[in-house]
């Protein structure tokens, strides 16, 4: 049964400009990876990093690189050896993965072996602003178990 792979970069607005050292952020600029084979279609995205010199075109340009492989039956361990590791193998990786747990009615940590998964603590992250606006945004956090707080070094 032959894959058909379909690649998309979409910007998906933040709810709120995102500061690091780096630079601000007001968009989320990903590239969506989807393979369907046989009606069922397996999803993966992935965000390029100007610091690991990605763009959304040298991602997109990396998985066509490797469209036949991957409308072929290249497996996720081929991935490996076909693919630099970063963010193009990410969505495809990503988009093979729930294409199988799909096709298989089997989720994907126990397809990997990882038995049954428990919560765990994540950080919610405050960018840098202004004291009042960090304040503001750690009041509206309260509630979360761990905040991780962006400072600037000049400030």
């Amino acid at each position: 049964m032959a894959r058909e792979l379909t690649i998309r970069a979409e910007s998906w607005p933040l709810a709120r400009p995102f500061a690091i050292s780096r630079g601000v952020k007001t968009a989320a600029d990903v590239v969506v990876v989807e393979i369907t084979e046989g009606g069922v279609r397996g999803w993966g995205e992935c965000v390029p990093y100007p610091r690991y010199d990605e763009t959304i075109d040298s991602v997109i340009a990396e998985i066509e690189a490797v469209r036949r492989a991957i409308e072929g039956d290249a497996a996720n361990a081929e991935l490996q050896s076909l693919m630099a590791a970063g963010a193009a193998r990410n969505a495809v990786d990503c988009a093979l993965w729930d294409l199988r747990a799909k096709q298989t009615g089997t989720p994907v940590a126990e397809l990997c072996g990882l038995g049954p998964l428990t919560p765990e603590i994540t950080a919610e992250t405050i960018g840098i602003g202004t004291p009042d606006e960090m304040g503001a945004r750690a009041g509206e956090l309260k509630a979360a178990p761990l905040l991780k707080i962006k400072m600037d070094a000049e400030d």
